[in-house]
């Protein structure tokens, strides 16, 4: 999904149905760190993190945890930053 597009009643639509969706996270996205799983840097990840939202509509629209994993790869400028509702 593109990452404009952040709709997560959507989302908890997807995950109930027991689909994974992943998208990338919005810089202004407010949450907070449940856990840190550990990271495969081999691999580009510079951090893989569970998450629960603090705001109360995005929490309200997707009261389950979610996963945000920061990515680098050396093909792209910028690091990448996705969510997903794949826990494992």
């Amino acid at each position: 999904m593109d990452k404009a597009y952040i709709d997560f009643e959507q989302f908890y639509n997807i995950t109930q149905r027991g689909a994974f969706f992943v998208t990338r996270a919005r810089t202004d996205i407010n949450y907070r760190r449940l856990y840190s799983h550990p990271k495969e840097q081999a691999a580009g990840i510079i951090y893989d993190q569970t998450i629960r939202f603090n705001n109360y509509r995005a929490n309200r629209d997707y009261p389950d945890k979610m996963r945000r994993i920061k990515f680098r790869s050396e093909d792209y400028p910028d690091d990448l930053i996705f969510l997903t509702n794949n826990l494992n």
